[in-house]
């Protein structure tokens, strides 16, 4: 603080109020780091044209970031944590999606996995809050009575031409019977 007094200009005080005014700021930013209070005295220095009020400090201390041995070993130790957990959760993923979880094992997951699973597909949600495996030896039916197998897609039409219409147009614009499915028609005849 003093560095600031001696290199930022300040309104003029007596002896009184300067001793006053040091009071406050010692009673306000006291509390901070020596690296907080450097880190404010730099940008201070930097920004302010004017000795900054008590309100213009906190806001510079506020934007401080501690970058110390500590910090880096838990945040390289918070990386760790989460990296498992992603490895951890991509096996059950792929074990689910190999059918190969059971249902003791699909029970003990968090709440969060099964909701997933159940998004891609691995996994019935039940009526009663659990859940159940949809694929694998251990994969039950659709839990839904409602629900029915789905069709057989739809095929196109056996005639390309007239699309099982059984009329075409001629080159003069009149429409007369398809050529393909008289033929088709004639051969099951014959037969």
């Amino acid at each position: 603080m003093r560095i600031l007094l001696a290199a930022l200009p300040k309104r003029n005080s007596d002896e009184v109020s300067g001793e006053l005014l040091i009071s406050a700021y010692q009673r306000k930013l006291g509390s901070f780091c020596r690296d907080q209070i450097s880190y404010l005295s730099d940008k201070a220095l930097e920004r302010c044209e004017w000795f900054p009020t008590i309100a213009e400090c906190l806001a510079i201390i506020g934007e401080w970031k501690r970058n110390d041995e500590a910090l880096r070993l838990q945040e390289r130790a918070k990386g760790v944590v989460l990296w498992d957990r992603q490895r951890r959760f991509d096996d059950v993923m792929c074990q689910l999606a190999d059918g190969s979880y059971s249902q003791d094992q699909i029970d003990a997951m968090p709440d969060s996995w099964k909701v997933v699973g159940e998004t891609r597909g691995y996994l019935w949600a039940n009526d009663d809050g659990t859940y159940s495996p949809r694929v694998g030896p251990n994969a039950t039916a659709s839990p839904f009575a409602s629900a029915k197998p789905a069709s057989p897609k739809a095929t196109g039409p056996v005639c390309r031409k007239c699309h099982d219409v059984g009329r075409v147009l001629d080159l003069d614009g009149n429409e007369v019977d398809c050529p393909d499915c008289a033929m088709g028609e004639q051969a099951e005849a014959a037969e």
